[in-house]
């Protein structure tokens, strides 16, 4: 079955075996580009919300292995409890395997649609610069880190912005959640606060407040931004976000 109809001139094929399917994968000399936006957006990355705006648009989290969780449970101790070389043990170990290629699939579509959208409407990202594996070393939270995989989102960003000619600008991500977003006056921000509330009359969201700071580092407008990445680039993240350390929030 074909996934969809081949455009251009077929350069290479590629056949891969997942599971228990065998896949054609077809490169062709088409140039597939989306077309870009016009707004300056920044972005904070987090657990409940997978992701906030600056603008206060926000994207549930869907953390597809958390919902499967019990399921891969099941299977594992089966497996554990199978003879070596069984045909029972090659069977559960079948069965773990498509759920993991089940939930890398919706990961990867999920991905695949966040970025589009967000690509085609923006000239300018700004994102924070995170350590992602600092912070899972760290962090009792690693599990849900590791199902958002921002690694792979930031990544996959970067690349489609690369082609479409958006500028992804990577800040450090200090004080985004403890600073207020008009007047630049911090506060601490325990998780169980989740709007902040300055005594210069900014009320808003504190995941949004935090985008607002992450575009305005960006801008130029807050402190100095880390960098600003070619747009095709991929660097391994670099600073630490506090708030995702310990919060199952984000």
């Amino acid at each position: 079955m074909c996934h969809r109809k081949t455009k251009g001139n077929i350069k290479q094929i590629t056949i891969k075996r997942t599971t228990d399917k065998w896949h054609a994968i077809i490169i062709t000399d088409e140039k597939y580009k989306i077309k870009k936006g016009k707004k300056q957006i920044g972005i904070d990355l987090g657990i409940m919300n997978f992701l906030t705006d600056s603008e206060n648009n926000k994207i549930d989290n869907p953390l597809f292995m958390n919902k499967s969780l019990n399921k891969l449970k099941y299977h594992q101790r089966n497996l554990s409890n199978k003879k070596k070389g069984s045909r029972n043990r090659i069977k559960t170990r079948n069965l773990l395997a498509k759920i993991y290629e089940k939930i890398n699939n919706q990961k990867h579509d999920f991905f695949h649609k966040t970025t589009t959208k967000l690509i085609s409407s923006s000239s300018l990202i700004a994102i924070e610069k995170l350590n992602i594996r600092q912070m899972m070393q760290t962090s009792y939270n690693a599990r849900n880190m590791f199902d958002s995989s921002w690694n792979k989102f930031t990544s996959m960003l970067k690349l489609k912005a690369g082609s479409a000619g958006v500028s992804i600008i990577e800040v450090d991500p200090r004080n985004t959640t403890k600073e207020c977003s008009s007047c630049g006056n911090k506060q601490d921000m325990p998780l169980y606060k989740r709007t902040y509330i300055c005594n210069c009359g900014n009320n808003m969201d504190r995941d949004h407040n935090s985008a607002v700071n992450i575009l305005n580092k960006a801008l130029g407008l807050g402190r100095a931004f880390v960098e600003k990445s070619a747009p095709a680039h991929h660097e391994q993240a670099g600073s630490m976000k506090q708030e995702a350390i310990s919060s199952t929030f984000g």
